[in-house]
């Protein structure tokens, strides 16, 4: 199965970065990282700080879905962490490209702020 595939690639992706993930199958269960759609983990910088949690989601229509808050990217001061963090967006973007997959990072609270104005 190709979400097999994927999700095995990313799991052994994220894995390289000494995350501690989260690994859901469809129903929300814990599951192996192979069967998994939704990867969780906090996302630390090298400086040590633990910028909170971010998650990927392996869609079913060749959607690789990225969610994390406005404590990563924008809110990170440490120029070394704020280099890691955009060095990681891009490594997930190929890493999408290369699966043949739509690559959508979102930060929710952005979201949010455009959902609070309708």
């Amino acid at each position: 199965m190709v979400t097999e595939t994927i999700s095995q690639d990313l799991a052994d992706l994220l894995v390289t970065k000494n995350f501690d993930i989260t690994y859901k199958d469809k129903d929300g269960r814990d599951c192996a990282p192979g069967e998994a759609i939704t990867f969780s983990f906090d996302w630390i910088g090298p400086s040590g700080k633990n910028y909170g949690t971010a998650v990927a989601v392996v869609g079913d229509g060749n959607d690789l879905m990225f969610f994390f808050g406005d404590n990563l990217g924008r809110s990170i001061e440490d120029p070394e962490d704020k280099n890691a963090w955009y060095q990681f967006l891009e490594q997930l973007s190929d890493f999408a490209t290369k699966h043949k997959y739509l690559w959508s990072p979102t930060d929710i609270s952005r979201s949010e702020e455009h959902t609070s104005e309708l």
